[in-house]
C-alpha cells in the first residue's frame, strides 16, 4: 500500500508539474504572437529565441535528448523528400488560390532578391523555432491530454495564429498548411520532415512574388 501511495503521490506530482509547463508554454505562446502581430519583421531572431531556449530547456532539465523533440536525423533523407513534396504541394495549391483571385497577399513593396536572400536567415530561424516550439513540444503534449486528432487541432490553431503575422497568407491556407506540418511530424516523428516542408512552402511563396 505504501508503495502504490508514493507512486500515485509521484504521478499526481509530474502531472502538476506538466500543466504548469503546459501553462508557461501557452503564455509564452501568446506574448510571441502578439508581438508577432506588432513587430512583424522588427528583431525578430530576439523574440523567437524563447520558442527554442524553453522547449530543449525544459527537455534536458528532465534528462531528456533532443530526440524527445523530434530532433533526430532518423530517416532524415526520406522525411526531407516527403517535406519538399509537401512543401511544394502546398506552394502551388496556395499560388493557384491567389491567382484565382480568393486571396491578395499583403506582401511588402520591397520584396527583391536582396530583401528575400535576407528575409531567408530570418524565415529559416522562424521555422526551426515554430517547428521545435509547437510541433515538438507543443503536439505530442496535447495529443497525451486529448487525442492525436484534437491534439494536431490545437497545436494547428496555436501555430496558425503565429504563421499569420506576415499577413501574405490567408487563415484558409494556414489552417491547410499548419495541419499538414502537424501531420507529417505525427507520421515521421521527427521535424525534419515539417521543417523542410515548412522552408519549401514560404521560400516559394514568396519567390513566385520576387518574379
Amino acid at each position: 500500500m505504501g508503495a502504490i501511495r508514493k507512486r500515485r503521490a509521484r504521478a499526481a506530482k509530474r502531472g502538476k508539474t506538466q500543466l504548469i509547463e503546459l501553462g508557461i508554454a501557452l503564455c509564452a505562446c501568446i506574448v510571441i504572437t502578439i508581438l508577432a502581430f506588432e513587430i512583424r519583421w522588427m528583431i525578430e531572431w530576439i523574440w523567437r529565441t524563447p520558442l527554442i531556449l524553453f522547449p530543449i530547456t525544459v527537455v534536458l532539465a528532465r534528462r531528456g535528448t533532443l530526440g524527445d523533440l523530434g530532433l533526430t536525423g532518423r530517416n532524415a533523407a526520406r522525411n526531407i523528400d516527403l517535406g519538399i513534396l509537401a512543401g511544394v504541394l502546398l506552394a502551388a495549391a496556395f499560388l493557384l488560390f491567389i491567382r484565382a483571385g480568393f486571396w491578395s497577399p499583403d506582401v511588402p513593396l520591397e520584396l527583391s532578391w536582396g530583401t528575400f536572400f535576407y528575409g531567408a536567415c530570418t524565415i529559416i530561424l522562424s521555422v526551426v523555432s515554430i517547428e521545435i516550439f509547437y510541433r515538438g513540444y507543443l503536439q505530442p503534449r496535447f495529443e497525451a491530454v486529448a487525442g492525436l486528432i484534437p491534439g494536431l487541432i490545437a497545436t494547428s490553431v496555436l501555430s496558425g495564429f503565429d504563421f499569420w503575422e506576415y499577413k501574405v497568407f490567408n487563415p484558409f491556407s494556414i489552417a491547410i498548411a499548419a495541419l499538414v506540418f502537424g501531420f507529417l511530424f505525427q507520421r515521421t516523428r521527427t521535424l525534419v520532415a515539417p521543417i523542410t516542408a515548412h522552408c519549401m512552402f514560404i521560400f516559394l511563396v514568396f519567390a513566385a512574388h520576387v518574379f
